[in-house]
């Protein structure tokens, strides 16, 4: 059948004839293979171990946190200052992926505490970062962490 006008005269050359098909379909992509670093994961964010130990411990092993920040400290509102602020930014931010260090249940609790007296600057309010902000239910560092402790060995929490 001869189609008509222009565009049939020119669908009626072999050159014409090529333009006026249909593309074929390109052929599937072959399956791919799933591997194990491809299975479902828990978090969608990179994390760093590494980073959020020295987070906690910053006090203690200053070193160690400039050599991973090369030779600076975090910014100080990004450092760990308060325990309650680390809390609630675990809860409601969806990239903090922070876990709790064992020194959070045992030990005197000195890594919530700046006896070095590190220079780790002052927050954009203008506040001296020192120690680590307690809760008030506790005494002490040293109480922080004995009742961490009592209440990771609680039978409430064995249940």
């Amino acid at each position: 059948k001869i189609k008509e006008g222009f565009s049939g005269l020119i669908a009626q050359t072999a050159f014409g004839r090529k333009l006026v098909q249909q593309p074929s379909k390109p052929p599937p992509p072959p399956p791919v293979e799933q591997r194990d670093e491809d299975a479902p994961f828990l978090y969608g964010t990179h994390y760093s171990t590494p980073g959020y130990v020295l987070f906690f411990l910053v006090r203690v092993i200053p070193e160690f946190m400039l050599c991973l920040q090369n030779g600076k400290f975090d910014a100080p509102d990004r450092m760990f200052d308060s325990v309650q602020d680390a809390f609630d930014s675990v809860c409601n931010a969806p990239t903090d992926v922070k876990e709790l260090v064992p020194e959070f249940y045992s030990g005197d609790g000195s890594f919530l505490k700046n006896d070095r007296n590190i220079p780790l600057g002052s927050t954009q309010s203008g506040r001296r970062l020192h120690d680590v902000t307690l809760p008030p239910w506790c005494a002490s560092p040293a109480d922080f962490v004995k009742r961490h402790r009592e209440a990771l060995e609680s039978d409430y929490v064995s249940q």
